[in-house]
């Protein structure tokens, strides 16, 4: 597939590769049941477009099949990177989801969440700033 991938693409997958897996850990506190708040792949989609503005588009949906919640990011030409997929040790990946007969256009599935608050947007702002500390 890197041959059908721009220099470009490879080079912003690349850049993203390399902050999550520079990114140190992120303290995003309790929540109301005493428990760490996680980090999640909402978080860090829309973390990642705030880190690449006008280069990625965070996207929600599902993964696979209706009621698995998952957010990934949209490059050009209907490439995907997922910065923290699901059910994976390691990451990013990045997909090819531009022609009908990928599978991979059956996992991503479009969707509009509206998770989005107050405490959700400083957990956002809080994992940006943790992938900033390593650009």
């Amino acid at each position: 597939m890197a041959s059908l991938v721009s220099a470009a693409d490879l080079k912003l997958f690349s850049n993203i590769k390399g902050v999550m897996e520079q990114m140190p850990e992120v303290d995003l506190g309790i929540d109301e049941s005493g428990d760490e708040v996680p980090v999640s792949c909402h978080m860090v989609t829309r973390a990642l477009a705030k880190i690449f503005p006008g280069k990625v588009r965070s996207q929600d949906g599902d993964f696979v099949r209706r009621g698995q919640l998952h957010s990934w990011l949209v490059i050009g030409g209907g490439l995907v990177i997922d910065p923290y997929p699901i059910g994976t040790v390691g990451g990013p990946i990045l997909v090819d989801c531009s022609f009908s007969l990928s599978p991979w256009t059956k996992l991503y599935i479009k969707r509009r969440l509206g998770i989005v608050n107050k405490d959700f947007q400083r957990h956002v702002r809080l994992v940006a700033r943790a992938m900033r500390s390593v650009l």
